[in-house]
């Protein structure tokens, strides 16, 4: 009797976490399971990395005709609006901002019971192999569409020069002209 108690317990207390898990909580574990929390932390860390590197970028060509206090005033200008860009890139780009719209994107693609089922086999061991290799591909596919954008650039040219040639022997035409 004792061990069935014991079993009872146990099931309730770790047997139920999705169980009692929101739709929402669900999705967002989702997210972290795939890696979608981190691509949008990732793009929001690039936005402030590519805006800082601007700002710098306009600041150094002023930088060699100031002097000390000029310097100062320079880095404290930059500064503060490096911040402000940082807050507004965190306002559109943040996890924090996007995460909602993502959630609410997913509720009507799925069940609560989808979810816990999408969720497990994605905590599995094969559905962990399943996200890297998804995520190699994912990683790969500028790659492939750069190697076959250059395969076919040179029967591209072709086309559009035929085109072109094309075009300029019906303008040249007399019986077409106005």
């Amino acid at each position: 009797m004792k061990i069935i108690l014991i079993f009872l317990l146990l099931f309730l207390a770790f047997g139920t976490s999705h169980a009692q898990s929101s739709r929402e909580e669900l999705i967002i574990e989702y997210f972290e399971l795939v890696g979608i929390k981190k691509k949008f932390e990732n793009i929001e860390e690039h936005f402030l990395t590519t805006l800082r590197s601007k700002a710098n970028d306009s600041y150094s060509d002023i930088r060699f005709v100031l002097n000390k206090k000029g310097l100062e005033e320079a880095d404290s200008t930059i500064n503060k609006h490096i911040n402000d860009l940082s807050k507004l890139g965190a306002k559109y780009f943040s996890w924090k901002a996007i995460k909602g719209d993502l959630v609410n994107f997913y509720q009507d693609m799925y069940t609560k019971e989808e979810l816990i089922e999408i969720n497990k086999f994605l905590s599995s061991h094969y559905g962990k192999r399943y996200i890297e290799s998804f995520n190699k591909l994912d990683a790969e596919i500028p790659n492939f569409i750069t190697q076959r954008h250059t395969a076919m650039k040179s029967e591209l040219n072709i086309i559009a020069s035929n085109m072109l040639t094309e075009l300029k022997s019906i303008e040249n035409n007399p019986e077409h002209k106005k």
